[in-house]
């Protein structure tokens, strides 16, 4: 098989991977092959287990995320900016958090060293907020974190009934900044 079809089968396959898994979190390999247009000795070939799948799929949609907010650290000049830009620019990526957030029902190192890098960052910009006393700082760094993921989810969910991406962030800043912000 040429590079070209590899990378073909293999873009095939995790865009059609988020979209069954987002369907149908349960998805056997068979599922994904038809899915995703291949035949399963395909999917087997580049992935021999359903976890390698999951955690390539983990991998991909964290690489498009990381992507997406690449331009954040050099714009943002300062914290409230920063989740501003945050919202922003994942509002129209939540699809992708909701597909990682359904692989917490796997067990696997990998996943959770993705997920903890993931958080991580966000609980660098939560500090640099409290450190701006742009949010309490009595509320715990945890349900911060947690209210940001379910803002970016709620984003998606609004875009899903005709909002517009910057309308939705729009109202999950506002909703952010007035629930938990000092001013």
């Amino acid at each position: 098989m040429t590079d070209a079809r590899i990378k073909k089968s293999n873009h095939a396959l995790m865009e059609s991977s988020v979209k069954l898994l987002l369907v149908n979190p349960q998805a056997t390999m068979s599922e994904v092959a038809v899915a995703a247009g291949v035949g399963r000795a395909t999917l087997y070939r580049h992935y021999p287990t359903k976890l390698s799948l999951i955690e390539a799929l983990a991998e991909t949609c964290v690489q498009e995320l990381d992507a997406a907010c690449a331009h954040i650290e050099a714009e943002a000049q300062s914290a409230t900016q920063a989740i501003e830009l945050l919202f922003s620019a994942m509002a129209p990526q939540a699809e992708k958090l909701k597909v990682l957030a359904l692989l917490d029902q796997y067990d696997s190192p990998r996943l959770k060293q993705i997920q903890s890098k993931q958080d991580q960052e966000i609980l660098e910009l939560i500090e640099w907020l409290k450190q701006e006393k742009a949010v309490d700082n009595n509320v715990p760094n945890d349900w911060l974190l947690i209210l940001i993921d379910n803002l970016i989810y709620s984003s998606w969910i609004l875009m899903g009934k005709g909002f517009a991406a910057d309308v939705a962030a729009s109202l999950a800043l506002r909703t952010f900044l007035s629930g938990v912000g000092t001013r």
